[in-house]
């Protein structure tokens, strides 16, 4: 009896399976649930930004060859078209196509520096809105041939065209001299050279020549005018010369002669004027009149 028991028992305990643990391998539940939407999220932020990336490379036209309007080329960078520069421009040489004027503009002036090796400021170009400066040891102008039209420097001022016109109505003042090979005035109008409290000296090596085509000649003066040649003589050439409001003398029969009184005679082939002795007729000598 007892070992049937104990049969019985084995069977039934070893029938039955033996226990098993379960382990679930995943995400589920919420956690799932935010993971897909979180993918979502970061794939529509992708096209997005994917998006603009090509909008702006249309837009802003990017290529191999620049951005836009700016080439990068061998020679350096093209800009087609109007260009705004927000910061100041560091370039060697600034100039615009061949069939295209070059403009520069600005709300308030233009200011251009050049700058020595040392990053001083050696010269200065200043354009405002009501005048133009420049700051330099020495400034020229030359025309398309290459020839000097105007220079000045801190000693002289040169002017290189033949003919220098100053239309002012007020006329033209000079602190210093000038010199020049002649001075014309325009044909409706007047010549005057003044020297309101000083004098007025013309000089020129080779001789000085006044001349009204049209006018009068007219020289006025406070006190004297003096006409004089050092080496060679003194021309009035002219069919008439007068000479007015000359000092007359009416001498009484009793007053006395004076020696270095003579008479004023003319040559009659060359219109050389002499003296002769204040008694007789006017006689010349043999080299006076020749």
């Amino acid at each position: 009896m007892g070992r049937g028991r104990a049969a019985g028992n084995w069977s039934q305990t070893s029938s039955s399976p033996p226990p098993e643990s379960v382990y679930k391998v995943g995400i589920y539940g919420w956690r799932k649930r935010c993971l897909y939407c979180f993918i979502l999220v970061l794939l529509v932020l992708i096209i997005v930004n994917l998006s603009l990336t090509i909008w702006i490379l249309k837009v802003m036209d990017f290529s191999g060859a620049g951005m836009g309007k700016l080439r990068i080329t061998n020679q350096g960078i093209r800009v087609e078209g109007h260009s705004e520069f927000l910061a100041p421009l560091y370039a060697a040489q600034i100039k615009s196509n061949t069939d295209k004027a070059l403009f520069l503009e600005s709300s308030k002036n233009v200011t251009i520096h050049t700058r020595n090796e040392a990053g001083s400021i050696t010269n200065r170009l200043y354009i405002g809105s009501k005048e133009v400066e420049s700051y330099c040891d020495s400034f020229e102008v030359v025309n398309s041939a290459g020839e000097q039209l105007f220079y000045v420097d801190g000693t002289q001022v040169t002017i290189g065209p033949e003919k220098l016109h100053i239309a002012g109505k007020e006329g033209t003042v000079f602190q210093g001299s000038i010199q020049t090979g002649a001075v014309r005035s325009n044909i409706s109008k007047s010549l005057t050279l003044e020297s309101p409290t000083r004098e007025l000296k013309l000089q020129g090596p080779q001789g000085i020549t006044l001349s009204s085509l049209v006018g009068d000649v007219t020289m006025t003066t406070l006190q004297d005018v003096v006409l004089h040649s050092t080496g060679q003589a003194i021309r009035l050439n002219s069919q008439n010369i007068h000479m007015k409001n000359l000092q007359v003398s009416s001498p009484v029969g009793s007053g006395r002669a004076y020696p270095e009184v003579y008479q004023l005679c003319v040559c009659g082939n060359n219109g050389r004027l002499f003296l002769s002795e204040p008694t007789g007729e006017c006689q010349a000598t043999a080299d006076v009149c020749t």
